[in-house]
Formats: structure tokens, C-alpha cells, sequence
């Protein structure tokens, strides 16, 4: 067999090498010993300055390098070594949500399901894209606990198993809140979540657009729960009301409950 790119031919009774100064030649990069001599440099800078907030992250491949915004230079940056691929960070609600209404290549099922885990069966934390997703095939290795997860799921789907258990388990609207939103004549969620005359808080407002949602075209609920991602304080969106919106316009979108298949 000939390796021509190295010069290298290996014969039955062994082997000869060729050009032996081009492949002395090839760079083997840095190794784990000169590393390890700069290691608690590295920790040394990222704990001083990260605690000072003096440092920014950008997240690059060695075959992106060459491409790097220039202005990046001049920036104080964290510089992380590994061999992986992927850089995976432990989700929170928010990151969740995002993912789930839109899914995307950089939240992996996997992900999703050791998110799930942490939760309690009575969570109103919407499910079934992410199920319906690992059921077509997922690594089980990188998930912990598989069938305590598929219990849970069983039995959180049996509490939420419709758009009619979400709703009916919101809390009643202040007194006088629901007739002034009706007298409104809103006819989107967006106009009655912004609205200003009617003085009525954000969590009555949550719950009278969560408790009318199927008054709403997908299209302005689409618009609408955009919104909330992009512009409502993280805070705010893991409140209850919130997330029972989260729930219900998750049960518009696919209104079947799904069974983890392990």
C-alpha cells in the first residue's frame, strides 16, 4: 500500500520510508506535557478577570480560524481547548422554550430529555416534539435514568393528557380584569399583552389570552410567543402564568400526548 500524501510504502516484508525529511516535516501540534505547563496560567487568568467580567466567549473551530472578525484581536477572550465537536452548556427554561418552538441542530433530543428528567410529572412543561423526536431514534447512552423518564412522562402526560387540563387549572383572572379585556376588542394576544389603558397587570393579561387561546390564529400566536421569548425578562416567563401558556400553546401546535419508547 502506497500512502502517497506521506511519502509512505509499506511492503509485505515491512516497510521503507521515503522522503523522510519532508515527513519530519509535519507538524504534530502541541502535547498534553507542554499543555500542562500553561494550565494553571490559563485558570489563573479566566478566574481573575472572569470574576472582574473582563472577559467575552466566542465559540470557533480550528478550520473557522482564519475567518475570526477581525476585531476580535483586540478582545479579551477565554481560550478553551478540547477534541469534541460540540460544546454543550446545561439548559435552563428559557433555552428549553426557544428550542422547543424552534428546534434547532445546537439543542440535541439528548439534551432535552436529561432537561425533562428534572422535572416533576405535575410540570406543565411542554413534551411531545421532543418525544416524538427521541422516538425516531436517539443516543440512550447520553441519557440518564431512562426508565425513571419514561415513568414520568407516562404519568405527566396522564394529568396533561389535553389543552382543557392546562386551562382549566389557571388561576381566576383579578375581578373586572376579564370583562375590561373583553370590552377591549383585542384581536390579537400581541395587542393585549401591550396594551396600556386598561391597567391590567401582565399575569391577568397571561391568563386571559392562555384561557382564550383558541380564539387566536396560529399565526398570531406564533407572533406572539416570539415576542415573549425576545422581549419578556427570563424572570417573568418561569412564572406559573407564563408557563401554562407555554403549555397550552404547545397543545395548538400538536395536540397529542406522546410515551417515551425505550
Amino acid at each position: 500500500m502506497i500512502i502517497s500524501d506521506y511519502a509512505l510504502e509499506i511492503k509485505q516484508s515491512g516497510f521503507s520510508v521515503y522522503e523522510h525529511k519532508t515527513i519530519s516535516q509535519i507538524n504534530q501540534g502541541v502535547t498534553p506535557n507542554e499543555i500542562s505547563k500553561y494550565q494553571s496560567a490559563f485558570r489563573k487568568i479566566i478566574e481573575v478577570k472572569g470574576h472582574s467580567a473582563e472577559l467575552d466567549t466566542v465559540l470557533t473551530s480550528f478550520i473557522d480560524l482564519d475567518n475570526v472578525d477581525a476585531d476580535l484581536k483586540n478582545k479579551k477572550l477565554v481560550i478553551a481547548f478540547g477534541d469534541e465537536r460540540f460544546v454543550y452548556k446545561t439548559p435552563d427554561y428559557i433555552d428549553y422554550i426557544k428550542a422547543y418552538f424552534h428546534p434547532t441542530t445546537e439543542f440535541p433530543v439528548e439534551i432535552a430529555l436529561n432537561y425533562i428528567r428534572k422535572y416533576s410529572s405535575q410540570s406543565t412543561l411542554p413534551l411531545t416534539r421532543f418525544i416524538r423526536t427521541a422516538n425516531g431514534g436517539f443516543d440512550q447512552s447520553l441519557v440518564r435514568k431512562l426508565p425513571d423518564l419514561a415513568e414520568k412522562i407516562k404519568k405527566r402526560n396522564q394529568k396533561f393528557n389535553s389543552l382543557k387540563t392546562i386551562i382549566t387549572g389557571i388561576n381566576t383572572l383579578a375581578r373586572d380584569a376579564e370583562s375590561i379585556l373583553d370590552n377591549m376588542l383585542f384581536k390579537s394576544p400581541l395587542e393585549v399583552f401591550k396594551d396600556t389603558k386598561s391597567k391590567v397587570n401582565e399575569n391577568n393579561k397571561i391568563r386571559y389570552i392562555t384561557v382564550n387561546i383558541e380564539k387566536y390564529s396560529s399565526n398570531d400566536l406564533a407572533i406572539f410567543t416570539d415576542y415573549l421569548i425576545k422581549n419578556v425578562l427570563p424572570k417573568t416567563l418561569e412564572n406559573t402564568d407564563f408557563r401554562k401558556y407555554f403549555a397550552s400553546y404547545a397543545f395548538t401546535l400538536d395536540s397529542n400526548t406522546l410515551e417515551l419508547k425505550i
